[in-house]
């Protein structure tokens, strides 16, 4: 049987399973200052990648799969059914500590998924319908788990009016961290036809939305998205 950790670590993990994202260049003086700038290169900045279902990272878009974004749906319905096991065996002050831990987490993955989904025309307007429509099928189907999830054990709704730096938290320090694993760019572009094909939309234009520059948010999208260990990002300070 699973402790809760392992369970935390397995709910945590599949949230960046067949995930697309990408570091806006506009980032980068976040990030030249400090020791990551040994592993974020400029040459990574405004380049799609994509966490495949073992979370290994690609910027080959031959290899993002969109219907493996699209079936995400019901890993993250497994999530809510294994959450729903969790509250039968645990006390209700373990539980309830799991609920935070997650909470924390997906609201913030959220939030970004949905800035990136609003932004990537705005930083990389070349980007092919293929991989917008990635990116905003991976928000609707965010935004459909965190109602979801809300709903079933007993959240407030989402307030949307509430800005990205104001509200994603610092990462729990129980996080179990793993090694960041470098974008390896691609020595030839695929084609927009090789890519995978979907139906294109037309693209309208979106209001820019604040970057996240907040600490917390730094914070955050290194620990959780990049993997870097916690005790390295006091150096940031």
């Amino acid at each position: 049987m699973l402790d809760k950790n392992q369970v935390f670590k397995i709910i945590r993990d599949n949230l960046t399973r067949d995930y697309i994202f990408y570091i806006p260049e506009r980032y980068y003086p976040y990030i030249e200052n400090s020791f990551i700038k040994d592993i974020i290169k400029p040459d990574m900045l405004n380049i799609i990648a994509y966490f495949n279902s073992e979370r290994k990272i690609t910027s080959n878009t031959l290899e993002f799969n969109g219907l493996d974004i699209l079936n995400k749906e019901t890993l993250l319905n497994n999530t809510i059914d294994l959450l729903i096991t969790q509250k039968e065996i645990l006390s209700e002050t373990a539980f309830n500590h799991l609920l935070e831990q997650y909470k924390e987490h997906v609201d913030a993955h959220g939030m970004i998924i949905s800035w990136m989904s609003k932004n990537l025309m705005i930083d990389l307007p070349m980007t092919s319908s293929a991989l917008l429509n990635m990116f905003k099928s991976q928000a609707l189907i965010f935004e459909k788990h965190q109602v979801k999830f809300r709903s079933y054990f007993g959240f407030p709704e989402i307030d949307k009016k509430v800005e990205v730096n104001e509200s994603i938290k610092d990462g729990n320090p129980t996080i179990e961290t793993i090694p960041f694993t470098k974008i390896e760019i691609p020595e030839t572009t695929p084609s927009v036809d090789e890519e995978l094909k979907t139906t294109p939309e037309k693209v309208e234009k979106e209001e820019k939305e604040p970057l996240m520059t907040d600490e917390k948010a730094r914070r955050f999208l290194l620990e959780t998205v990049f993997n870097i260990d916690s005790k390295h990002l006091e150096e940031w300070d």
